[in-house]
């Protein structure tokens, strides 16, 4: 899972999701562990990769939270909220570096992309 390569993630490396589509839960960066970390897609026929909202994650939450960690990049991925979440990616605090480059979110309840603070 994502989750499972952001806790093997050492500083620099970057996680590639080779798969049409993926269930997560909430995916929380961690600003110590994390930093200028990349996640991209690189599925066989070059599309975004699909991430989707968990079914056991609770109603209302962010799918990524990337608040306070640098150079955090994102690339050619999609977000699916699945009507459950609140928020796709959340950035706040100090996240210099930080981009988003062919990021798709979709079916969320409030807001795409949160940035503030």
């Amino acid at each position: 899972t994502l989750g499972d390569a952001l806790n093997r993630y050492q500083p620099g490396d970057t996680i590639v999701i080779a798969e049409q589509r993926i269930t997560e839960p909430l995916l929380r960066l961690d600003r110590h562990r994390h930093k200028d970390v990349t996640i991209e897609s690189a599925t066989p026929d070059g599309r975004p990769a699909v991430i989707e909202f968990g079914a056991t994650t609770v109603k209302g939450a962010v799918m990524l939270d990337a608040s306070n960690v640098e150079g955090v990049h994102l690339r050619n991925v999609e977000f699916d909220g699945k009507g459950a979440a609140e928020v796709g990616v959340q950035v706040s605090g100090y996240a210099a570096g930080t981009s988003l480059e062919g990021v798709t979110v979709r079916n969320v309840l409030k807001r795409g992309v949160a940035l503030w603070n």
